[in-house]
């Protein structure tokens, strides 16, 4: 019902803010151990090949036992790895704790799930885009205070707050009730609404274990050309993040704060949410606008044209 859906987009704005609390801090913790860009680097490479790899087998894992369990699991990675960097002593363990933050970030593509089992077709569109503002909104905030906390009492407190806020997203998954229970489908049944015609593919026993090759194989089984080249722009889109997240920091350190790491950082966590702000406007009052002249598609390629020019004129400042 609408609840669980209000419950879930509050669960996204949670966990959206907890890891952009440390997203800005993560230059200045490398620098910390007396490392550079190259280490900087690597640890964003890290995060984002533990997803790249985990995220199809979460999904299909999601498929066979449910998005609630696999919610819980991500959340309690994403504490473990929240609390390791807190506590890192050295460049080697916080890059472990990093790992551990890619393989369990699976909580925005399970989500979005979530929300497609509970939607038809015609509310899904709102209801992602509403998903979508949840995530800015926590984009909003979480590098401000994360800036914040690490001004007045540094990133080991911000390590410690980011895991304290996934504790709130786990006491709110006593509220989610799971979203593709037998229970529901009878339900539907009742009330005369028809199966869905996107053919699932075959689940096999649910009780059998669900190991990593029979994850991946349900992951890839039936997906057309389409779902490919969205999932090839998907991994350029998240290519480039992947390096502004890991050198932007940087990048503005050395260009315009002399190399202050603790003035830097707090410009590019106000400069986030600036752009989380200009996300969530974008899409609460301009997406049905833009939607109804120019189409999904256009949609997709406009904000991808847009996005393309916004980061390649970071580059050029004037």
């Amino acid at each position: 019902g609408k609840c669980a859906i209000i419950t879930l987009y509050f669960l996204v704005f949670v966990d959206t803010m907890m890891w952009s609390f440390i997203y800005p801090l993560s230059p200045k913790i490398v620098q910390s151990f007396g490392k550079g860009a190259t280490e900087i680097g690597i640890l964003g490479s890290v995060g984002a090949l533990g997803n790249g790899v985990a995220a199809p087998f979460l999904g299909a894992l999601a498929d066979r036992i449910g998005r609630k369990p696999v919610l819980v699991t991500s959340m309690i990675g994403a504490t473990i790895a929240s609390v390791l960097t807190g506590f890192a002593q050295n460049y080697w363990f916080l890059l472990a704790a990093r790992l551990v933050t890619g393989i369990t970030g699976g909580t925005a593509s399970v989500a979005a799930a979530y929300i497609t089992d509970v939607t038809t077709d015609e509310e899904r569109p709102s209801y992602l885009t509403k998903y979508q503002a949840a995530n800015f909104l926590g984009l909003t905030l979480g590098p401000v205070l994360g800036g914040v906390v690490n001004e007045l009492a540094g990133w080991r407190a911000a390590c410690f707050v980011s895991a304290g806020l996934v504790g709130i997203n786990l006491i709110l998954l006593f509220f989610l009730p799971e979203s593709r229970s037998k229970q529901q489908e009878a339900e539907s049944a009742a009330r005369g609404q028809p199966a869905r015609e996107v053919e699932e593919p075959p689940r096999g026993d649910l009780a059998a274990p669900a190991t990593a090759a029979s994850c991946f194989s349900c992951a890839c089984r039936g997906l057309g050309w389409p779902v490919w080249i969205i999932a090839t722009g998907s991994c350029l889109q998240m290519l480039g993040f992947a390096a502004f997240e890991a050198l932007g920091t940087l990048y503005v350190q050395e260009e315009f704060f002399d190399g202050d790491a603790d003035e830097a950082t707090l410009f590019v966590s106000i400069a986030l949410s600036v752009f989380a702000i200009a996300g969530l406007t974008t899409n609460i009052v301009l997406y049905d606008h833009i939607h109804k002249c120019v189409g999904l598609q256009g949609s997709i390629v406009l904000g991808g044209l847009l996005g393309f020019l916004g980061v390649f004129g970071i580059g050029f400042p004037i």
